[in-house]
């Protein structure tokens, strides 16, 4: 039966193909608390279906710092995520997101990120760390291009990182003005959509399994 064999697999293809490009990037915005739940401890919330958890390195994770209105995709309201008094700074602090499921993170948005602004290039310095440990090298870094005079320190991180958990902590650098610090705004994700393709592929080959029964 090879046309039907052939049917078989044109489906299942393009049906994973279909999945594939139904995946589209979903914002968690740091900066609409109405958002997702916020407590001293950690935040929490559902977004496209996936759900997720901030934990802070201590106690005190919070939105105090007013925002500077709409940004980028961001509404603004806040920073976005600090602790303690202020924002994630430096020596000790960071924060860790965990997913419920795989995803591919794919941009993160920050604000009150700067560089000096003395003519030198001080900059603070996110470093993104796959897991909850930063005790190893980061997987991901972003300077500051904004000097400390100028704008509200918005930066956006792209990149295509794949796992469940990623922590986000300063670098042991400043911008001149005070110890090196930022405010986690938002992050984007897209959810892999590869258990679907695999569960098409598995309806396929059973099919032909039970052509090659019915053939017997």
């Amino acid at each position: 039966m090879p046309q039907q064999t052939f049917k078989i697999f044109a489906a299942s293809a393009a049906l994973t193909f279909a999945g594939a490009l139904s995946a589209s990037a979903a914002l968690i915005d740091f900066t609409d608390t109405d958002s997702y739940t916020l407590t001293a401890d950690g935040a929490s919330g559902t977004t496209a279906g996936v759900d997720w958890m901030i934990t802070p390195s201590e106690s005190g994770l919070n939105t105090n710092e007013a925002g500077p209105g709409p940004v980028g995709n961001l509404a603004g309201e806040n920073d976005g995520l600090g602790i303690g008094g202020d924002e994630i700074s430096t020596p000790d602090q960071f924060v860790t997101i965990s997913f419920s499921r795989t995803v591919e993170l794919t941009t993160a948005f920050f604000l009150d990120l700067f560089t000096s602004s003395n003519g030198g290039f001080n900059a603070e310095v996110v470093e993104v760390f796959e897991g909850d440990d930063t005790s190893g090298t980061p997987i991901a870094t972003l300077a500051s291009t904004t000097p400390s005079s100028e704008g509200v320190g918005f930066g956006t991180l792209e990149t295509s990182i794949f796992g469940t958990t990623f922590t986000f902590s300063p670098e042991a650098s400043n911008d001149d003005i005070g110890r090196a610090d930022f405010a986690l705004a938002g992050i984007e994700f897209t959810e892999i959509p590869l258990p679907a393709g695999v569960l098409l592929l598995a309806g396929a080959l059973g099919g032909l399994s039970l052509i090659r029964r019915r053939r017997k």
